[in-house]
């Protein structure tokens, strides 16, 4: 119950807000089975028009992904809540992303949903809708980044803040000192998302098939995207490491290059929080700095890591 204490209004609102959303659709559901045709929409184009079917158990799909995700959402902001009370710094940017998560993706699922069985279509302004809430999170984290770095500023000046626990790093510390690369992790649900996101997509294409000029669009847009899509996540799997130089790490992710110094560095603390990082594992390493480079990251051999890190950056 401590924890719970140190939830901000907007996080219990938050979560009020996805769970009331997320039972309601659970309720609608049951209230509705038996109402629901056998054969219901499975697919629908950019224009929320159905354009596949199925049994009506396939409903299903869309609600108990949003309860699953419900469920990670509450545990993610848990840990971000009690990794604040841990480090006691000013950084809300996780904390901040997940209370918009929430709510964000139980109106995408309860619009998928609702819309499915009430009207058997979603709609022409579906994909805007969806389109402008991802925008607002976004601007949500750049915002947050700008907010935390501030936050971070006033809070080593008020506090003095890891001086103690740092010497001064000199180039002499870490002249001569060879590189070290450690290579990223990369969980069997990430490998298993991307091979998820290509049959998806192409099954979309076929089943679009002779079925005229708009289905042709649609399909050329769908392509599109399942390029741009493997462009970004599949160099994620392949190209993933962190390489320790003698100033500076410089973290590789995929078509992303970061480089964060050794004297920005001000803690490394062990995460599971599930939240948009340079990693494809759940098991990461939360890199605060002084300079507002904050990063999540995984790699595989975690300790060493940890230890090599610290002593490059004069942390003890």
């Amino acid at each position: 119950m401590t924890t719970f204490r140190h939830y901000r209004k907007i996080e219990i609102v938050a979560s009020l807000v996805m769970w009331v959303i997320t039972i309601g659709v659970g309720v609608y559901l049951a209230a509705m089975w038996s109402r629901i045709p056998d054969i219901v929409p499975t697919h629908y184009g950019l224009f929320g028009q159905p354009d596949a079917w199925g049994g009506k158990t396939s409903i299903l799909g869309p609600f108990l992904v949003q309860v699953v995700v419900m469920l990670i959402d509450q545990v993610a902001l848990h840990q971000a809540v009690k990794s604040t009370i841990k480090t006691g710094l000013p950084v809300m940017i996780n904390r901040n992303c997940i209370v918009l998560t929430g709510p964000v993706i139980a109106v995408i699922f309860g619009w998928i949903t609702v819309g499915t069985i009430g009207f058997g279509k979603l709609g022409k302004y579906f994909i805007a809708v969806a389109f402008v809430l991802v925008a607002v999170l976004m601007a949500v984290i750049v915002i947050s980044q700008k907010h935390d770095a501030k936050r971070m500023e006033e809070f080593r000046n008020r506090t003095g803040y890891a001086k103690e626990k740092k010497r001064p790093v000199r180039e002499d510390d870490t002249h001569g000192i060879p590189d070290m690369k450690f290579q990223g992790k990369v969980d069997l649900w990430a490998r298993a998302l991307v091979i998820f996101v290509n049959v998806m997509m192409l099954w979309a294409v076929f089943s679009s098939l002779n079925q005229g000029k708009e289905s042709m669009i649609e399909i050329i847009i769908v392509l599109m995207v399942l390029v741009i899509v493997d462009l970004l996540m599949v160099p994620m799997c392949l190209r993933n490491y962190i390489l320790l130089g003698e100033q500076e790490l410089l973290i590789v992710f995929g078509l992303i290059k970061k480089r964060i110094r050794y004297s920005n560095i001000e803690l490394l603390e062990e995460t599971h929080n599930p939240l948009s990082s340079l990693a494809m594992s759940f098991d990461r390493i939360y890199i605060h700095t002084s300079s507002g480079d904050d990063v999540l990251v995984a790699v595989k051999e975690k300790k060493a890591f940890i230890e090599e890190v610290y002593r490059r950056a004069g942390i003890f």
